[in-house]
């Protein structure tokens, strides 16, 4: 990308045209999210989280209570609306762009802006931002916590781990896939020998902690109601990958990343991809480790 800034010959910024061009198509996209959640009628399973809004519970049968507390908030606010139970939405897909572009100027300061571009435009990220589910909260934490979970085990910021926990915890609130997470962190510091002294550190074992005294009303929930929510899903879970087609599998990866992101993937997997950007091969393992243990599981 061209430089960040140009001064014209008065002394006056100039924003570069790559810059610009990318500014304009997030800006766009921004504008494309509000007008369809202003005007489109709510879904059936935005209707179905706007119910749980109305009867707040530390959990539910088929979600963690995030969701019905985003919906519960706008909707105080703004009176009940399509646009006012979907806001929180846009207001999560802001968060992720912003700990996307954070993450993404630590390993390439260069492509930050271009992460953002694709939150905004791949068919994914695009559509589920447009309507409210428990996805949106979800995106909002997994993306605060490779963030954290980077600075503390690729740049060795101890005080990481704690905020670490705090969004692991949040969004074990918003849908139990987050766990992956953990299972990635605890791959990553087992098999990585740099890593491996953080286990005899108080700090990985704090943020579990504060990750589980976030996730206690969920915890509760289910003790009072025979473990339901936990056994829906874990059956769910196992029906959901008794069978699948791989090229089924293949041909909605390709749609909703789109060949670019398959491309992209492609090339994390190969060898030596991020020494042209000066990583370290700590960062290479951490990219590959928590992309490829969510989703291969």
């Amino acid at each position: 990308m061209t430089e960040l800034s140009k001064s014209s010959p008065g002394g006056i910024h100039k924003i570069p045209h790559t810059l610009r061009y990318l500014l304009i198509i997030i800006g766009i996209s921004l504008l494309i999210h509000l007008v369809c959640m202003a005007s489109a009628d709510l879904l059936v399973e935005e209707a179905y989280y706007w119910n749980y809004a109305q009867h707040l519970d530390f959990s539910y049968l088929d979600h963690p209570p995030m969701v019905a507390l985003l919906i519960k908030f706008s909707t105080s606010i703004f009176g009940t609306t399509e646009f006012s139970v979907r806001i929180t939405s846009l207001i999560c897909w802001l968060l992720t762009a912003l700990f996307s572009y954070k993450l993404t100027r630590l390993i390439n300061p260069k492509a930050a802006v271009y992460a953002v571009m694709l939150l905004a435009i791949l068919p994914f990220f695009f559509l589920q931002s447009l309507v409210i589910t428990p996805d949106l909260p979800l995106l909002v934490c997994w993306s605060a916590s490779l963030y954290c979970l980077y600075r503390a085990l690729i740049l060795n910021e101890a005080n990481y781990w704690y905020v670490a926990g705090i969004w692991l915890g949040l969004g074990m609130l918003s849908k139990y896939t987050i766990v992956l997470l953990g299972l990635a962190t605890l791959y990553y510091v087992i098999t990585v020998p740099t890593a491996r002294p953080w286990l005899r550190r108080k700090e990985p074992y704090a943020c579990a902690l504060i990750a589980a005294l976030l996730f206690t009303p969920v915890i509760y929930w289910n003790a009072t109601h025979q473990w339901a929510s936990f056994l829906f899903q874990s059956k769910r879970r196992f029906a959901s990958t008794s069978s699948i087609d791989l090229h089924y599998l293949v041909a909605l990866i390709c749609i909703f990343i789109t060949p670019l992101g398959v491309l992209g993937l492609w090339g994390l997997l190969k060898k030596n991809t991020l020494d042209t950007i000066n990583q370290a091969v700590n960062a290479k393992r951490f990219l590959r480790i928590f992309i490829l243990i969510p989703l291969g599981l």
